[in-house]
């Protein structure tokens, strides 16, 4: 198991062209309703996240800082950006 220093890792690059495309096609005619700021439960209804967050590469990145085997717990998508954005604490 990978220690965490700082609580967290950054890592650049992590996910092929041809799955953030994927990603990009399946949410690009997206509009939540106002207010929602988001979608709980996103990977019950869209299958690309789905399969993302239980891809070998997720798991197998996501096994180096875990002691037993991840699964999905919970998936939220927010809607953040510039002029909406909110302090994380």
């Amino acid at each position: 198991m990978i220690g965490l220093e700082k609580g967290y890792s950054l890592i650049n690059d992590i996910l092929p062209k041809s799955q953030l495309e994927v990603l990009q096609n399946e949410f690009e005619d997206l509009k939540l309703a106002r207010g929602t700021g988001g979608i709980r439960n996103v990977e019950k209804k869209y299958s690309s996240i789905a399969a993302l967050a239980t891809s070998d590469l997720i798991v197998n990145l996501a096994q180096k800082y875990l002691i037993q085997r991840p699964r999905l717990v919970r998936s939220i998508l927010f809607d953040k950006h510039e002029k909406c954005n909110w302090l994380v604490t």
